[in-house]
């Protein structure tokens, strides 16, 4: 049991990026984590994701952490490349995020 444990480890220190997290589709994401998704697609940072999102930097840095997180990866690039693999390259939520009232 243990020696299977330690194979398992070994297999996913060689191959990093086959880790269920990165498998995972994006119905993980919750629709404000796609909105922030979308927009880190656009090439916006996090300062110009406050100001479309009307949302303060902290929020908007916990949504990019639990992106990564959920998604298993540990740069933005890696992230928009792992939104890309899977069809989506954010269009829709920026017009989404657009249309949605602070209320």
């Amino acid at each position: 049991m243990v020696q299977r444990h330690c194979h398992r480890k070994l297999a996913s220190l060689r191959h990093p990026g086959k880790s269920n997290k990165a498998s995972a589709g994006l119905s993980v994401l919750t629709a404000r984590e796609k909105d922030v998704l979308g927009l880190m697609c656009q090439g916006l940072s996090d300062a110009e994701t406050v100001e479309k999102l009307s949302l303060t930097r902290n929020i908007v840095r916990n949504h990019v952490a639990r992106i990564y997180s959920k998604t298993g990866v540990h740069s933005r690039t890696a992230a928009v490349v792992w939104a890309r693999e899977r069809g989506f390259i954010g269009a829709a939520s920026r017009k989404n995020a657009a249309g949605r009232s602070n209320t």
